[in-house]
């Protein structure tokens, strides 16, 4: 096992390509995410979360073809998850990856933007249509 950071932005993707697994630590909070999550899923990589499972990011997360969450931050269930995404990295191929990235594509900024924005213009067409300002 090793520590590898801070990696400058633009040194992210080839970084985590050669990790086998990625650790989500985070602090407690309902509304707890982070931009890193979905960094995290964009990779395909397996994810260890260990952050209580009630905050935001599990929701992310939920969907996640080849997520290990922790059941509680109680040592034993942090082992659990962490043993649970070294077996997820072994067991992982090519194939799983690339589906886990495709899964997370749907995170992407003009994936989550482009339908708003088109549903944002066709209401202000119908009020400039309608003739309300």
């Amino acid at each position: 096992m090793q520590f590898r950071g801070p990696v400058p932005k633009a040194k992210i993707a080839g970084t985590c390509a050669s990790f086998d697994a990625l650790v989500l630590a985070l602090g407690t909070g309902t509304f707890v995410t982070s931009g890193k999550v979905y960094e995290y899923c964009a990779t395909g990589l397996p994810v260890v979360s260990v952050h209580d499972p009630g905050n935001a990011a599990s929701d992310v997360l939920r969907e996640h073809p080849d997520w290990h969450p922790v059941a509680s931050l109680k040592v034993d269930d942090i082992a659990k998850a962490l043993i649970a995404g070294a077996h997820g990295s072994v067991a992982q191929t090519e194939a799983d990856r690339l589906a886990t990235q495709q899964w997370a594509a749907g995170y992407e900024r003009v994936a989550q933007l482009s339908p708003r924005i088109a549903s944002l213009l066709k209401s202000v067409a119908v009020d400039a249509k309608d003739g309300a300002t």
